[in-house]
């Protein structure tokens, strides 16, 4: 593994500034949405075209490198992400915001296809499952580095927009300079959505929630937080505490969910999770401690059900379906991901800030409440053809079929991994 680690060092720094970056500057254009006087439903729809952008591009970006190669299209991408930031102090419009967001999602999503696709060309089939786990590190290590930064000047100022630009460009020059093989992008056969309502109700209605809540946590937040009256520092200590708890409890719930019935993990987890941020408008009285207690055990519960949802899917899924399924989980929680700035916009502009929580918690309870109905619909699958559990990134195209070649590779006898091991009844 160390081994691995060092032929994959510059790579891996490159990805590490890369999150930083769009740590910094999502959490910036929220609060800059705020300081702009946009309305809480025109911070929603702008923020929401990030996660657009980055849909279609996570779902255009094997095409396009089939058609020119991933340097220029790794290069092209970046150049354009790192520009565009800087748009934004050019023309403060939402509508111009909104067009800015939409083209920085499509291009980042592009970088992060070619990325991951040149991390994974060097990677012994073996090692992804830790692979994965050092990515997944990375990813949230930057979502809660990159807020912090924004403490070194005011969000008001032009040096953050510079600062977001600067880390971008730096993000390419390691990535651009290994010495890893460019691997080959093959089209495959994918999943519809209604293709994968069909092997797994729960796994799609979770995969579209867990989308709904990280949309509305990475646009909104910051937007929440200043509008509860935290200073920069909480704001930005707020966003630094969702990213450091969506980690947390990635491997103890991964743990749990090989072992027992997944979905009365994901019972437990949107029951918790929605318990932990009902309460939370009548204990912010006692001080900030409590909000930022609260959403640190929130993320902790949460985010790890897009990670269970997976897991949960492939233990109905035949073995040459697994990676084919990665385009239909990918587009679902994409879906949810564009939707939920827009719902948290709206549950916000109702019942004020505290509308915020109050939508996260619902969504939380939804999931719990439709894996308790699931778990009278349908028998539980049996431990020994549960898949492994892999912690993984979201709305990552590549990473997401990394982890769905992990789960469908033979075993060292060369019989098959739990996925597709029997047919499923899919009642």
């Amino acid at each position: 593994m160390l081994a691995l680690l060092r032929s994959n060092l510059a790579l891996l720094f490159g990805i590490a500034l890369l999150m930083t970056g769009h740590g910094l500057q999502g959490t910036l254009l929220g609060l800059r949405t705020a300081i702009e006087q946009f309305s809480t439903i025109t911070s929603g729809l702008v923020l929401a075209g990030y996660f657009l952008g980055l849909l279609l591009g996570s779902l255009q970006a094997p095409a396009l490198i089939v058609r020119v190669g991933h340097v220029r299209v790794f290069a092209a991408m970046a150049a354009i992400a790192s520009t565009t930031i800087l748009f934004h102090l050019l023309l403060v419009e939402p509508v111009s915001w909104f067009l800015f967001r939409f083209v920085t999602g499509f291009c980042l999503a592009g970088v992060y296809v070619v990325a991951e696709s040149w991390l994974n060309a060097g990677t012994p089939n073996a090692m992804r499952g830790r692979l994965l786990s050092v990515y997944l590190v990375l990813q949230y290590t930057g979502l809660a580095a990159g807020p912090l930064l924004l403490n070194l000047t005011a969000p008001e100022d032009f040096r953050p927009f510079v600062l977001v630009s600067v880390l971008l460009s730096l993000a390419v020059v390691p990535m651009l300079l290994s010495a890893v093989p460019t691997p080959p992008i093959a089209a495959g056969r994918r999943f519809t959505p209604r293709d994968l309502w069909h092997v797994s109700p729960l796994g799609f209605v979770g995969i579209c929630g867990i989308g709904i809540v990280q949309g509305a946590l990475w646009s909104l937040g910051p937007v929440f937080a200043s509008g509860i009256g935290l200073d920069l520092a909480g704001v930005t200590g707020l966003m630094a505490v969702v990213a450091v708890g969506g980690i947390a409890l990635q491997w103890p719930f991964g743990r749990l969910s090989d072992q027992f019935d997944r979905r009365r993990v994901l019972v437990g987890a949107g029951l918790a999770a929605a318990a932990v941020l009902l309460p939370l408008p009548l204990l912010a009285d006692t001080g900030t401690a409590a909000v930022f207690a609260g959403f640190f055990l929130f993320a902790g519960l949460a985010l790890p059900v897009y990670s269970i949802c997976i897991a949960h899917i492939n233990d109905f899924l035949e073995v040459e379906d697994a990676v084919a399924a990665s385009g239909a989980l990918l587009l679902a929680n994409g879906a949810g991901a564009v939707a939920g700035p827009l719902l948290a916009a709206v549950a916000m502009n109702l019942f004020g800030p505290w509308g915020f929580p109050l939508l996260l918690a619902l969504v939380m309870l939804a999931i719990g409440g439709f894996a308790l109905y699931r778990l009278a619909a349908r028998p539980p699958v049996p431990s020994a053809e549960r898949t492994q559990f892999v912690a993984l990134p979201q709305l990552s195209s590549v990473a997401l079929e990394l982890a769905q070649e992990q789960v469908s590779e033979p075993d060292a006898e060369g019989s098959e991994t739990a996925v597709g091991a029997r047919a499923r009844d899919t009642g």
